[in-house]
């Protein structure tokens, strides 16, 4: 290995012209198929097996309209209620108005209590707002035409915010801002650590090349497989990240070996079979730790894991094919006008002294803080984020708190029973002893009516918790519901009943991970010391990595926990 990659880096930064052009091809090829042959990234977010998603097949089998999630519009007034003035006026303005909108299939009317509410102390009313098709489907376009024409309410103390699927659709930024702050953090931060405006481009521009190479060769595995839509977020997250910090340690390797005055091709060789080595075994222990999410058992996940492993070992690659190849274009630009600066710096050379010395005395303080930080970890409970998570000035945010004071905490996390029925005449009291005994249940602060398909083979009741979407005595009602409610009410009926609604496919997802996660941990482990072995012909090297990994995960997450949980 340490041979080739001398040889590779010798090559390509002695001939830097004709490597520039091969990477140039290979871009532009991988790109022209991208163009061609590769497919759209997918919204594909089943969980086979769950109950949360039986529910949601049953209903877009059988009934569709119970199915589609739009959105909710949420009135508000600032002072007296939504009725006052010609508020009430304003509000059946924009209910027509987004009843015209493309795809549109119903609008609630809060003011008379038919798709909608008022708040009883009148000042917060919403519509629920329903679409012929799946909220993924609904172009961006569309969605930004529901904002804006909610938003033509707005006025004489009436204010409008949104949420539901949909809105987050149209809320969608075309530009990646927080993959341009990253890039401009790291513009800053390289350039302080090499001292030199030429390093920095070098290793932000390879890093760029290759996670661009790793993202048409995602585009191209989408046109393959599904591929999730939030992939390519990830990806370009854990790929920028990767491959500037394997650019920085070749670099730095690099400068060394020039400050040295090794001329450039010696210089690059000798950072390939050092540094390259190193960064070599980092992606591909990085693309089998991510890649072993196929182990939670839950497709859209795993594929997600793979994708995302696909383009970190691209960034890898990338640094020891690309940068001899820039090398070589940026030649003697790169040679440190200070070489003493290479060294480490003064507090951090003492530092190290200072661990040296007493080594096992520094490694019981280490272990001591980690399980200390790790503490917490113990209390660790898995969820999705809502809308309680979005910044506070968001129009999801908004619409979240002004239901949750409104209508209660629940409200923000219905539950959906999805009922198959047996179509006898018996299918009523059937309902109608379900909804009498989910209405007696602790926890619930409401049942709808029943609402039954057109053939009445299904039926749809929205269940709303009287705590919030996150708090766990909501997900102890999910339980109860689906394991002594729903099955005393409906015994020798012939009717199945599941609980679903994104309040319980969250819960059901974070299940399944969490039953999961110890075959992920050991699956990931296991793998990562056979290939630290087989790079470093050791066994105490890659036992005290894991162990130690773990422990710093451990407490990583037990400091998550403390602060956020």
């Amino acid at each position: 290995m340490t041979a080739l990659l001398d040889r590779i880096a010798r090559s390509a930064s002695r001939h830097w012209r004709r490597s520039l052009a091969i990477a140039a091809l290979v871009v532009v090829g991988l790109g022209i198929l991208a163009g061609t042959v590769g497919g759209q990234f997918s919204n594909d977010f089943a969980v086979p097996g769950a109950e949360s998603q039986k529910a949601r097949d049953l209903l877009e089998k059988r009934f569709p309209a119970a199915a589609n999630q739009g959105a909710t519009v949420v009135f508000y007034a600032g002072q007296g209620t939504v009725r006052d003035g010609h508020r009430a006026q304003e509000i059946e303005g924009a209910r027509r108005e987004i009843s015209n909108l493309p795809g549109v299939t119903s609008v609630g009317d809060p003011l008379s209590g038919r798709g909608g509410q008022v708040s009883n102390d009148g000042r917060v009313a919403f519509a629920a707002v329903q679409y012929d098709r799946p909220a993924f489907e609904v172009e961006q376009a569309d969605a930004e035409r529901l904002v804006n024409t909610a938003e033509s309410a707005e006025g004489e103390g009436l204010q409008v915010a949104m949420r539901g699927p949909v809105v987050d659709t149209a809320e969608q930024q075309l530009a990646p801002v927080g993959e341009l702050i990253g890039i401009a953090v790291a513009v800053i931060v390289l350039t302080m650590v090499f001292g030199s405006v030429a390093a920095m481009l070098l290793t932000l521009i390879s890093a760029l090349i290759a996670l661009g190479g790793g993202m048409m060769l995602l585009t191209l595995g989408a046109g393959l497989t599904s591929v999730p839509e939030v992939t390519p977020t990830l990806a370009v997250m854990l790929g920028l990240g990767a491959g500037i910090d394997y650019a920085l340690l070749i670099v730095g390797r690099y400068r060394e070996h020039l400050a040295a005055g090794e001329d450039v091709p010696d210089a690059a060789a000798a950072a390939g079979r050092t540094a390259g080595v190193s960064v070599l075994a980092a992606g591909a222990i990085v693309a089998v730790a991510i890649a072993g999410l196929l182990a939670t058992g839950i497709p859209f996940v795993g594929r997600m894991g793979v994708a995302s492993a696909v383009v970190v070992a691209s960034v890898a690659v990338g640094a020891v094919t690309l940068l001899p190849t820039l090398m070589g274009a940026f030649a003697k630009r790169l040679r440190p006008r200070r070489p003493e600066r290479l060294g480490p710096p003064r507090l951090l050379a003492r530092w190290d002294d200072l661990i040296t010395r007493r080594p096992w005395a520094a490694v019981a303080a280490g272990v001591a803080l980690l399980l200390v930080l790790a503490a917490p970890f113990t209390d660790l409970r898995l969820g999705q984020p809502d809308d309680g998570n979005a910044r506070q000035d968001s129009t999801m945010r908004v619409a979240y708190d002004k239901l949750a004071e409104g209508f209660g905490p629940g409200f923000n996390g219905t539950l959906q029973l999805a009922a198959s029925l047996p179509g006898d005449s018996d299918s009523d009291r059937t309902l109608a002893r379900l909804t009498a005994a989910v209405e007696r249940t602790d926890g619930v602060a409401a049942v709808s009516r029943p609402a039954t398909s057109p053939n009445g083979d299904t039926a749809a009741i929205t269940v709303t918790p009287t705590t919030s979407p996150q708090d766990e005595r909501t997900a102890q009602l999910v339980e109860t519901l689906r394991d002594h409610v729903i099955p005393a009410a409906t015994a020798d009926s012939g009717a199945r009943v599941y609980v679903g609604g994104n309040t319980a496919t969250q819960g059901d997802m974070a299940d399944k991970i969490a039953e999961r996660l110890p075959v992920f941990i050991g699956a990931v482990v296991i793998l990562s010391v056979l290939f630290l072995m087989a790079v470093f012909r050791s066994v105490w090297v890659p036992l005290v990595s894991a162990a130690f990994n773990l422990l710093s995960i451990a407490a990583a997450y037990g400091v998550v926990v403390a602060v956020f949980q």
